[in-house]
């Protein structure tokens, strides 16, 4: 069923399901990274193994947000001239700190030239080595003396822009980096912005927006390195250049809106709202419709599913799911107030993930030009975390690196209410998985979007619908 089915169809697919002798509701939600002719793909894969030992249902709903970053980030990177030009700089601050660590006296007094800094960077980066030495005044007054006195930055705020106040971006005149938030290539200011810049002396003002804002990024980058919230050093550079000064470029906003839209799902009238109406569908056909109902879920699709069990839990107190997740894109926080509020409403839980190396390697452009990889070289759950959600590094539910952590189970204390029933519960699989796995707990899935139809996981979810779990 697509996403805006009427209430009518919903019924006449159920009463179908609910005429199916395996009394088995399989509800499949695919994920934010495919459009909807995508999810129609995933479907024609996987309905007739979900067949076997169910009735498939599979939920068609409107994401392809993925698109927007997807064809945003090279753009930046090959063309927005505020991030090559605060990339280049901030990778020049870096190496200096490296080099002060590591006794190299050629780097440790000032900022190192562009390519010497790149060596440096790169070399830390492949060691898994980051700078822990605490910025000081005298470092951040480098920055912006560098920034102020840098030729092209200076041309990018001499150009005049046009601002599309209805659009939310720059249309362009001659300024050479339309994908900045047009805020930050103003050169009005507040008073607190001009007040945080006086201590660095006398410096030519490209725009105090924009020298603030840089400042801030500075400091949050050797923050996340001191506090193990980084995610290597390139990457964690161009998380930061990107959240601060191009959120509206790389569909911040979209993804916001596709996570609110999976919550008006299930508004009050059912003539109107798909999900409450699948819900008071199944709800009509009685509890001994079906033996089992199993929701699955693809990246996105578990916010979908988290909200259905949220409005379950109202419309059909006491009824039970089965609940099997693919490389779920919920943050642990959505997925910690489940298992908090509502434990028992899960019958059994079974997640497919990558190891963290893995996630790590798979970049979001692994199915594009092997030449786009190293502009965000790892996987679209780091690309969530690190770029999408209100705090950088926010801990995500299909992500190894946190519910694996007994580091990230002591600061946050909804990473451990979710590892609790996954890790301790013996009830994720880590991809990839040993040779002849016990059924349901197979996976050599590699890359996030080929979870579901992975031959090995598709085993072991079709093991998962005929009760086999292990």
């Amino acid at each position: 069923m697509v996403q805006g089915s009427s209430q009518q169809e919903t019924r006449r697919i159920l009463k179908l399901a609910a005429a199916d002798s395996k009394k088995h509701l399989a509800i499949f939600f695919h994920g934010g990274l495919v459009s909807e002719k995508g999810g129609l793909e995933t479907m024609e894969k996987l309905i007739g193994p979900y067949s076997d030992n169910s009735y498939p249902l599979f939920f068609i709903w409107h994401s392809g947000w993925n698109e927007v970053l997807i064809n945003a980030l090279p753009k930046i990177v090959d063309n927005a001239v505020g991030y090559q030009q605060l990339m280049q700089y901030l990778k020049q601050m870096v190496a200096k700190k490296l080099g002060a660590e590591l006794g190299t006296k050629s780097l440790e007094d000032r900022m190192p030239p562009l390519a010497i800094a790149l060596e440096v960077v790169a070399a830390a980066d492949s060691a898994g080595q980051k700078p822990q030495t605490k910025l000081n005044a005298e470092d951040e007054r480098e920055f912006v003396d560098a920034l102020a006195g840098d030729a092209k930055l200076q041309q990018l705020f001499n150009a005049p822009v046009q601002y599309d106040g209805n659009r939310g971006i720059a249309e362009t005149v001659r300024t050479t980096d339309p994908f900045m938030d047009p805020q930050l290539l103003s050169r009005a200011s507040t008073t607190e912005e001009e007040e945080g810049l006086k201590s660095f002396g006398p410096v030519q003002f490209l725009s105090p927006a924009f020298l603030g804002q840089a400042v801030k990024v500075l400091r949050k980058i050797f923050i996340r390195f001191a506090t193990g919230r980084d995610h290597g050093i390139h990457l964690t550079i161009s998380e930061e250049i990107l959240r601060a000064f191009y959120v509206g470029a790389i569909g911040k906003g979209l993804w916001d809106q596709m996570k609110e839209e999976t919550q008006a799902a299930f508004g009050d009238d059912p003539a109107t709202f798909g999900g409450t109406a699948l819900l008071q569908e199944i709800k009509a056909l009685g509890p001994e419709t079906f033996d089992r109902i199993t929701l699955l879920g693809h990246s996105a699709g578990s916010i979908y599913i988290f909200r259905l069990l949220e409005a379950a839990h109202r419309q059909m107190p006491g009824a039970k799911f089965d609940v099997v997740f693919f490389a779920p894109a919920a943050t642990c926080d959505l997925a910690a107030q489940q298992f908090e509020r509502r434990p028992d409403q899960i019958n059994r839980i079974r997640t497919f993930t990558m190891k963290d190396p893995l996630e790590q390697a798979n970049s979001i452009f692994d199915n594009l030009a092997d030449v786009l990889r190293p502009i965000y070289p790892s996987s679209l759950l780091y690309a969530i975390s690190g770029l999408l959600e209100e705090m950088a590094d926010e801990p995500i539910l299909g992500m190894a690196r946190f519910i694996e952590s007994s580091r990230f189970r002591n600061l946050d204390s909804s990473v451990e209410l979710c590892a609790k029933p996954l890790v301790d519960g013996n009830c994720s699989v880590f991809s990839k998985t040993a040779p002849q796995s016990p059924a349901g707990r197979g996976s050599q899935a590699s890359t996030h979007g080929g979870f579901p139809t992975e031959p090995e996981t598709l085993d072991s979810t079709k093991d998962l619908l005929a009760g086999n779990w292990g």
